[in-house]
């Protein structure tokens, strides 16, 4: 093995929307991990035990990632000429499919395409070579995914770091989206927003006013009963990407951890969605759109919660609070729209005044929460926000905005 490259075991990065960085350090550390350092979009940590729980539970990371390897290079190619000495016949076999994707700057390498395809090269001589066979790559849906990171301090050599998927799809693909709506809400980002807001178990009632596909009132119920996120994909008895890892499938501790993990998921995920039927209906939502009800009523079927999530055609900007007494931190909560799709600024200016105007009147004794990306229509609202969260929706860079009522 070439001196310049350094191998990692029991290293992970899991990664998340810039602004869920804290929130998720503290879901890792709920997990039992190690050494969690929060970096851009996301934290490393330690810990394999760890990493398998926070692939069933984290609410909020997008993946979670093992870090192979690391080495120095002073141009591309030297990421071909590094990583070809790497064992990946030990990570993978042949007979599975693979694709590799890049995160770079422009201020490192100009064309990520240009990198990956040399990592892939790599891997697939190392194979030719080691077992006289070669892996295929499925750009659509491989069974492993690795992700090279370049990073550069702006002097001397440039870091590769090279990391394989665990989870297969994007965490943020809970299942039970079945039908949806125009730039619908991630389901961890949704998630995020509404542990920001501290929503919680003790939490009361939730009402999302602009409801759209219903993803803030599922992920609510999720947080509020204890439902790991993975519910969905343990009826469907999905396979992790993990578990078609040399370095997993071959270490029975890990095995009997994760069978473990799978099996205590499944025990709340039962005991959730039990407690949610026998208690009172606590999470409604309305929209203006029929095709948004639709939506929503669809998933929330997928979902399994139906029955528990009420959800009625409604204008936001008139409606009432459904509840007399909303109770001990209840939340009335939207993402209202930011500017995209409506043209007429002041258009978009009265609808954030007027909204500002009905959670005044009608939603007294709960906090109101807006997840916005137009903060110059956001001070319509005439309420002093309790406190302005940074955070992206994609590359849009938001706010989320709390406002007691009283």
């Amino acid at each position: 093995m070439n001196k310049n490259i350094q191998l990692y075991e029991q290293s992970y990065f899991a990664s998340c929307s810039m602004g869920l960085e804290n929130i998720l350090s503290k879901e890792l550390q709920s997990v039992g991990a190690k050494k969690v350092t929060i970096s851009r979009g996301g934290a490393e940590f330690k810990g394999d035990t760890p990493a398998i729980k926070a692939v069933l539970n984290s609410r909020t990371a997008s993946r979670v990632l093992k870090k192979i390897c690391s080495f120095e290079v002073v141009d591309e190619k030297g990421i071909y000429n590094s990583a070809v000495k790497v064992s990946w016949s030990n990570i993978f076999n042949s007979h599975l499919t693979f694709k590799v994707q890049s995160v770079i700057s422009n201020q490192v390498f100009k064309n990520s395409i240009y990198t990956s395809q040399l990592l892939k090269d790599a891997i697939v001589d190392h194979f030719r070579k080691a077992k006289g066979e070669r892996p295929n790559v499925n750009v659509s849906d491989p069974d492993v995914l690795f992700i090279l990171r370049a990073q550069s301090s702006g002097r001397g050599p440039i870091l590769i770091s090279i990391y394989v998927d665990l989870c297969g799809r994007p965490l943020h693909e809970r299942g039970y989206r079945v039908n949806t709506v125009a730039a619908p809400l991630k389901e961890n980002l949704a998630a995020g927003i509404l542990l920001i807001s501290e929503w919680g178990a003790d939490s009361s009632t939730l009402v999302d006013t602009m409801c759209g596909s219903g993803t803030f009132l599922i992920e609510g119920a999720l947080i509020k009963y204890n439902i790991p996120p993975c519910f969905m994909h343990l009826r469907s008895k999905k396979v992790w990407a993990l578990q078609k890892l040399n370095f997993f499938a071959e270490n029975k501790d890990l095995m009997l951890a994760f069978n473990s993990e799978v099996q205590d998921c499944l025990k709340r995920s039962v005991d959730g969605l039990t407690a949610m039927r026998g208690s009172e209906t606590c999470l409604f939502g309305l929209d203006i759109d029929d095709k948004a009800v639709r939506a929503a009523k669809e998933n929330t079927i997928m979902a399994g919660m139906a029955d528990k999530i009420a959800l009625t055609r409604g204008d936001a900007l008139k409606t009432s609070s459904p509840v007399k007494d909303p109770g001990n931190k209840a939340l009335v909560i939207c993402n209202p729209p930011y500017g995209e799709r409506i043209g007429d600024i002041n258009k978009l200016d009265e609808i954030y005044y007027l909204y500002g105007e009905n959670l005044k009147n009608n939603f007294k004794g709960f906090s109101a929460v807006i997840f916005t990306g137009n903060l110059e229509s956001a001070k319509k609202i005439s309420l002093k926000p309790q406190f302005k969260s940074p955070l992206f929706n994609g590359r849009i860079e938001c706010r989320v905005l709390r406002y007691p009522l009283y």
